[in-house]
Order: structure tokens, then C-alpha cells, then sequence
């Protein structure tokens, strides 16, 4: 038997894995900062300068956050896992859309320690 909870609030929900997630996790090596000490090349446009997050939960709460600098919501799709030369962890990549026609591809690095408070050129974050 299912039930409901009418009491049940998303962006509680996600305060709580915010907080939850503060504390590092099984992410031990990686950053705390806004970007990646080893990142170069353009920020979360190159798969070479991923955007650090805490989570695959964090990519999700991270995009949510995404908006363009015009004020247009984004919406996104995820196209996979993959590697960089020189980042040690796994990077997810998402088609990144404005208006159903896509933008740009972004590179987000789940495996760090928070969420960067950074957004990519032409994007920022509300």
C-alpha cells in the first residue's frame, strides 16, 4: 500500500541533503572550492574544468540553481559519464537548453566535497 505525505516540501527536502552533504561524505579527496585546483580551460564548458559537486543529487540541485545571464531558465539533459585527462574522478556531462534549443555542454564533477557556488560564462545561479 502507498501512501501520500501532503506535507512533504522539496526545498526542505533539499536543505537537508545540503546539509547532510556538508559534511564530505565518502568524498575525501575532493575540493571544497568553487573549482577544481587541477581543473584548466573554460569553467564547466571544458570537460578539462569540471563543475564540483557533492553528489549526483548535487548535479541535480546545482542545474536546478542554472540560469542564463538574460534570465531564461535552463533546462538540461544528461549525456553521460566520462573521463579527463586530468581529473581523477568520473564528470557527467549535460546538454544544457534555453528556450528548447541547446546552448552549451557542461561538465559537473559529483565527487567533491560541496556544491560550487560558481556558474559557467553566461550562466549564474539563483
Amino acid at each position: 500500500m502507498s501512501t501520500t505525505n501532503d506535507n512533504f516540501n522539496l526545498e526542505e527536502l533539499k536543505k537537508i541533503f545540503e546539509a547532510f552533504s556538508s559534511f564530505g561524505g565518502n568524498n575525501d579527496g575532493g575540493t571544497s572550492e568553487d573549482t577544481m585546483p587541477e581543473g584548466y580551460g573554460e569553467f564547466g564548458l571544458e570537460i578539462t574544468n569540471p563543475i564540483p559537486v557533492n553528489s549526483i543529487i548535487g548535479n541535480k540541485l546545482y542545474l536546478d540553481r542554472l540560469w542564463t545571464t538574460d534570465n531564461v531558465k535552463v533546462t538540461y539533459e544528461r549525456i553521460g559519464s566520462m573521463r579527463a585527462p586530468n581529473i581523477s574522478s568520473i564528470i557527467d556531462g549535460y546538454e544544457i537548453y534555453a528556450k528548447g534549443k541547446k546552448i552549451a555542454t557542461l561538465y559537473i564533477c559529483p565527487y567533491n566535497k560541496k556544491n560550487s557556488e560558481k556558474a559557467p560564462k553566461g550562466f549564474k545561479l539563483v
